[in-house]
């Protein structure tokens, strides 16, 4: 998204420029957090990321068995958190 705003000479939003570092191994969870947000159902309103498909998406990625508990609670933490940035900024 940078580079694409870079390229047609516009500027870059506020929020990418105050973006964090990423540590080695972030980047996989936000890679599955915005894979695994299209399964998401919307109706009214958000609805959370489901149980299910979080499941499914550790079983074809293979991840080691001792992370998986891990990797839920991080992925459902990142939509927690999601779910109330997106309340707060919805109108």
């Amino acid at each position: 998204m940078i580079e694409a705003a870079l390229e047609r000479g516009q500027e870059i939003p506020d929020v990418f420029r105050e973006e964090p570092p990423l540590y080695p191994g972030e980047e996989f969870y936000l890679q599955a957090f915005n894979s695994l947000s299209k399964d998401r159902q919307i109706g009214m309103s958000i609805g959370p990321i489901p149980w299910s498909s979080v499941i499914l998406y550790i079983d074809k990625k293979g991840l080691d068995p001792e992370l998986h508990e891990v990797f839920e609670a991080t992925i459902f933490a990142m939509d927690d958190a999601y779910i109330e940035w997106k309340s707060k900024h919805s109108g």
